[in-house]
């Protein structure tokens, strides 16, 4: 059974996990770096971290916990979040669920949807901009860096480039 204390260091191991997998890592390698560094925060060893995401899951080997992993970060949180719940004593559900409302936003390319977004004012208006693969990784990584979500440090970003743009053409 995980105490709350366990349940958060698992939780903790997802978040790291999933800035990684948005980073570019697969799930494994994700995964592994994210168990080392929570290990490393805890001053525990890496195995302590992984018997918490894996044996102490009811899960028969860490493959198990990827396969959840990999169905959170494509959508479908729920048995994930069922696995983590099971294995927990009750007075860690209400982290858990808050955890997972939070994360039950992510897309199946893995990119969170703008949950936490500035509400957009009246006077805006949509509209739609394609980036290429690699200016959409350095969003990605940038926003990963600033803790921002995607979505409002690329408008963050246009707008000051137009305000710059539009100074310099009128000087």
């Amino acid at each position: 059974m995980l105490e709350s204390h366990s349940v958060g260091q698992v939780l903790r191991v997802l978040e790291l996990l999933r800035r990684h997998h948005r980073l570019g890592l697969n799930t494994r390698s994700a995964c592994s770096r994210a168990i080392q560094e929570v290990a490393d925060e805890n001053a525990v060893r890496y195995q302590t971290i992984g018997d918490g995401c894996r044996r102490r899951l009811g899960l028969t080997d860490i493959t198990k916990f990827h396969e959840l992993v990999d169905g959170w970060l494509e959508g479908n949180a729920e048995p994930l979040a069922r696995a983590i719940r099971q294995s927990s004593t009750q007075s860690a559900w209400p982290r858990i669920d808050a955890f997972f409302s939070d994360s039950s936003m992510v897309r199946k390319n893995g990119e969170q949807h703008p949950s936490n977004a500035a509400i957009t004012p009246a006077n805006s208006k949509a509209i739609r901009i394609t980036l290429d693969d690699t200016e959409l990784r350095r969003l990605h990584a940038l926003a990963q860096l600033e803790a921002k979500d995607p979505t409002d440090l690329a408008v963050e970003l246009l707008s000051a480039g137009v305000r710059a743009r539009l100074r310099a053409a009128l000087s």
